[in-house]
């Protein structure tokens, strides 16, 4: 292989590797992103580099010794803060997003499987869901009545363990419950809490109404009180009536922003926030990608155990992809 090849041999796996990579989503709530970003900076002006969190120490570094550049580092440091503060904060809004949206479909589509099934279901099965129906959805719908109503349907389809469709009910009510919430207690009935309130109880507050609302008009046209089929039918329509907007849970938009923050702090002192890449080191970053890294990750707190940034670059937070498209739009401007 000639010496050109075996320079460009790791840009080949560098493609692989990427292609492998999983999308950055986001996955999970960040505690750190709570933090006051004001109290915090001025934590870090009182107390000195010296008894900072590792992550910026290391930061500092790179700015008073390897750029020499001692006079500007700390506020350089403390300044990106900020902008890391905001990227976890958009993180964690954008979890919370797709969590309430992912737990709206599930509802949606737990009750339009138990519609379907209810329809099929043995009569014995059916009239005791509606007698349900009739006692647990008594005057105006709201949050308890609906988990009452759930719950008590869970209970009335465990008593037909002959009957298949009225398991399939049950394994929509509660069958498949992380093992958290089916361990816990409701405290407005004292009843095990099922998976589909647990879901209920997840939406956003205005779907929530959105069903409330549904059910209460349903309960003032049935004077002797509405059926099960019907009840599960309302929840299903309220829910498809406001369609939900789908939201990204890609956070790749999020991490350029925060690079495009920092990197304009750092023009403003006199640095250069440039991209390093050697097609002979492919695990090679540069000092601007490696301080964008440590003042996100103490923010992110991904590991509490971890003292270093992973030497492993498929698992970096801020990728080169990301360098580039922020420092390409900050160029053209």
């Amino acid at each position: 292989m000639s010496p050109a090849k075996k320079k460009l041999a790791p840009v080949g796996k560098e493609r692989r590797a990427r292609k492998q990579a999983p999308m950055r989503r986001a996955n999970k709530a960040v505690p750190l992103a709570r933090r006051n970003p004001d109290v915090y900076a001025k934590q870090l002006e009182i107390a000195g580099p010296e008894a900072w969190p590792e992550f910026l120490r290391a930061a500092w570094q790179i700015v008073a010794i390897e750029l020499r550049k001692p006079d500007l580092a700390t506020r350089v440091v403390i300044d990106a803060v900020r902008p890391a503060n905001v990227c976890a904060r958009a993180i964690t809004a954008r979890f919370h997003a797709t969590t309430s949206g992912q737990a709206r479909d599930m509802v949606l589509r737990a009750a339009k499987r138990i519609s379907a099934r209810i329809k099929r279901i043995p009569a014995a099965a059916r009239h005791a869901l509606d007698e349900v129906a009739r006692c647990e959805l008594d005057g105006d719908a709201n949050s308890e009545t609906i988990a009452g109503f759930l719950t008590a349907c869970s209970e009335v389809v465990a008593r037909f363990p002959d009957a298949q469709l009225a398991q399939e009910i049950q394994d929509e009510l509660s069958g498949w419950p992380n093992a958290a919430a089916a361990a816990t207690i409701d405290e407005r009935s004292e009843r095990p809490r099922i998976h589909l309130v647990h879901e209920f109880d997840s939406m956003p507050p205005f779907e929530r109404r959105e069903v409330e609302e549904r059910l209460t008009i349903l309960l003032k046209d049935s004077p002797s009180g509405p059926l099960a089929l019907e009840a599960f039918t309302a929840i299903a329509n309220a829910l498809k009536a406001r369609p939900h907007a789908a939201t990204r849970r890609s956070i790749v938009g999020l991490h350029v922003t925060y690079v495009s923050g920092v990197a304009e702090i750092w023009r403003h002192s006199g640095l250069e926030p440039g991209r390093s890449y050697l097609l002979d080191k492919p695990q090679h970053k540069g000092r601007f990608h490696r301080f964008l890294e440590l003042v996100l990750r103490d923010h992110l707190d991904l590991d509490p155990r971890r003292k270093t940034v992973p030497e492993d670059r498929s698992e970096w937070l801020i990728r080169d992809e990301d360098l580039k498209a922020a420092l390409t739009a900050i160029r053209k401007k």
